[in-house]
């Protein structure tokens, strides 16, 4: 490991010596100097190297303290932007917006998003304030990460001498941390070793662009009241337990109760809402047969609209606040009335009602937009008001906070409402991207459907269903849904899945890829230690009292999901009991030679002391009958902490040497 040191130059007086003598000393005081310097660099970095994870390690070339300090600059950044991301721009929810619930959206009894829009107050914290909040989480907690873990108590000092300045860029790519914290790092002896000034990190989290889609999301919301007249449609589609205007041939009166009323437009709106796409981002569209959410639930925010890799969702739930009111009503009860008069015979010849209600409506929303290449997510939420049936944010009453409740809308009550006839076949699909290729009928998978949080257990697909001959299938009935998710399960494959709309004719055939699950107990593991001259020593097994942790995933990766068709993690302990290593064997792909990823780690105590990490492909021939897996690791006889850093920086190039994993039948 190389590192890079400013150095003082050691000047020492020398006696004065006679011309012939004078020559033949420099050359030895020259040697000696070179031997000092060397011995100080040895000793700095035996003693400075600090312990931290491998996916942890930040190289500035200014040391390991460096290193270390950017590493805390990274985590203490990153855990400011997912607060940020979590409560709507705020790193810490101002008092004004924490202690009022009628700006704000509880959406656990521990967190809260603020309204950036409630009626027509428009609420979005700026940048620069966002800013300043990143700033001061890092600037608070960036002394405690660097000395109150004590990783360089023990062989050095750090002198503060300026206090700890933050500047953080939030670039349209990125996230950068730039920190100005003057340090002197000195040996035990008081020897200054380096002066650190300037620190960064940064994140890939495209923080702004989601925040500028969340603005325009916003302002458009404002401009154009968007859920307002999603909300309008949904009450104007005359659901039977949502009555707005009508007229009965009856003689009796029509009565609606009017907590079902309300029950039934939150259903609405939780369904519907959760329906809603923005053009321009990460959408799946609707199919031509259902013009109508191609009209009304694509969300064109403008045509200078569209970021790149963001999906935006939209969510209402039946727990957050939620303002209703319908006029004219009886106590709890809706009724029509009598149209009969006396004045008007023809009228009177026959019974008739009529109605025509007016509602008020006021519920948040919540807008979660996501970044697909890293994952991060930025919630907002804004209010949404309906005053005597029109969309109205001047009028706006505002939604009662309650306390936090769980969703009451059951599972069972979503699936009862099964009406919509759908085919569903499975099949095995074995397909290694080189020489192996096929598909076969797989019958007895469990089938599960899923709408937006609710889910219904279907049944099992059969060969040759209806007579269909060499397929496995099942028609089921299921509820509606505009973007179901239909989930396949069976023992020794991985899950198949497929999304669509639920129509009449509507057909899932879905993909199972066949898995084989290697018990973790005929595991074992084999460690060799470089010697000095390159070479690796005899495997001996590992310690009683150390712990490893086996990672693998298959290099081959889902064409949708861009995840490994398969991953797994595997611990391996001897204070783990049988029954416990049973229940958690290495998962593999089947009936095919597979490359996977392996990454081990083996630790004693929490202190790495070995490792592998390389390519592997498992022969199937090999794989189908075998009973033991060895995988060979290296290790590191010292125990300093500059060797070990050494080891976690070199492990990819180390393990290229060691012999592959080894599959055997005994």
């Amino acid at each position: 490991m190389e590192q890079k040191r400013k150095r003082c130059a050691i000047c020492r007086s020398i006696p004065q010596l006679s011309s012939q003598k004078r020559g033949q000393v420099t050359i030895f005081i020259i040697i000696g100097i070179l031997l000092v310097l060397a011995l100080i660099v040895v000793v700095f970095v035996r003693k400075e190297v600090l312990t931290t994870a491998p996916e942890e390690l930040i190289t500035t070339g200014k040391g390991p303290v460096a290193d270390f300090i950017a590493m805390c600059i990274k985590q203490l950044g990153e855990e400011a932007l997912l607060k940020a991301g979590e409560q709507g721009g705020y790193v810490a929810l101002p008092a004004e917006i924490a202690q009022n619930g009628y700006v704000h959206l509880k959406t656990s009894p521990f967190t809260a998003v603020p309204y950036w829009a409630y009626g027509t107050t428009r609420a979005v914290p700026s940048l620069p304030t966002i800013k300043s909040q990143i700033d001061a989480h890092i600037r608070q907690h960036l002394r405690s990460c660097l000395f109150d873990r004590g990783a360089f108590s023990a062989a050095n000092n750090i002198i503060e001498k300026s206090e700890i300045t933050v500047d953080t860029n939030l670039a349209e790519n990125k996230v950068i941390f730039s920190v100005r914290w003057d340090l002197e790092v000195q040996n035990k002896a008081g020897e200054k070793i380096i002066d650190l000034l300037d620190h960064a990190a940064e994140s890939p989290v495209k923080f702004k662009r989601l925040y500028d889609a969340a603005v325009q999301v916003v302002d458009v919301e404002l401009r154009e009241l968007k859920l307002e007249d999603i909300t309008q449609d949904l009450i104007a589609l005359e659901h039977p337990d949502v009555p707005v205007v009508g007229f009965e041939l009856s003689c009796s009166p029509k009565h609606w109760n009017v907590e079902k009323v309300k029950q039934t437009v939150q259903d609405l709106l939780r369904v519907n809402i959760g329906q809603l796409k923005v053009k321009g981002t990460e959408i799946i569209e609707f199919p031509d047969e259902l013009p109508y959410y191609q009209n009304h639930y694509i969300w064109d925010l403008g045509d200078d609209f569209a970021p790149k890799n963001v999906v935006i969702d939209f969510h209402y739930d039946n727990s957050y606040p939620f303002t209703f009111d319908v006029r004219p009503r009886s106590g709890s009860t809706l009724k029509s009335a009598p149209l009969a008069t006396g004045s008007n015979p023809l009228i009177a010849a026959f019974c008739a009602h009529s109605w025509k209600f007016t509602y008020d409506v006021s519920y948040p929303v919540l807008v979660t937009l996501r970044d697909a290449t890293t994952g991060y997510t930025f919630k907002t939420a804004l209010t949404v008001h309906l005053q005597r049936n029109i969309p109205n944010r001047e009028e706006s009453i505002p939604a009662v906070p309650p306390s936090f409740v769980t969703e009451t809308y059951s599972d069972q009550q979503f699936c009862a409402a099964r009406n919509v006839p759908l085919l569903i076949t499975t099949s095995e699909a074995v397909d290694n991207g080189e020489d192996v290729s096929f598909s076969e009928p797989l019958a007895g998978v469990d089938i599960t459907y899923n709408c937006l949080h609710y889910q219904c257990s279907l049944g099992q697909t059969e060969y040759d269903y209806a007579g269909m001959g060499d397929v496995a299938a099942y028609q089921f009935t299921v509820p509606y849904c505009a973007n179901a998710v239909i989930r396949a399960q069976k023992e020794n494959y991985a899950d198949g899945w497929s999304n669509l709309v639920a129509k009449p004719g509507a057909r899932a055939d879905l993909r199972l890829i066949p898995t084989l699950a290697f018990p973790a107990t005929n595991i074992s593991l084999v460690k060799h230690y470089l010697s000095g001259d390159a070479q690796f020593s005899a495997g001996t097994p590992l310690a009683k009292d150390e712990t490893t942790i086996i990672k693998l995933s298959s290099v081959q990766k889902d064409v949708r999901t861009n995840l490994p068709l398969v991953e797994s993690t595997v611990v391996l302990s001897s204070d783990l009991s049988e029954d416990v290593l049973r229940n958690q064997p290495l998962k593999l792909l089947a009936k095919a030679d597979f490359t996977y990823n392996v990454d081990i780690a083996v630790l004693n105590g929490e202190r790495f002391s070995a490792g592998y990490k390389a390519n592997w492909t498992a022969s199937w021939q090999e794989l189908e009958h075998a009973q033991r897996l060895t995988f060979h690791v290296v290790g590191q006889q010292s125990t300093s902490d500059a060797d070990i850093f050494a080891l976690y920086a070199e492990l990819a190039e180390r393990s290229a040497a060691l012999p592959l994993p080894e599959l055997s039948e005994k």
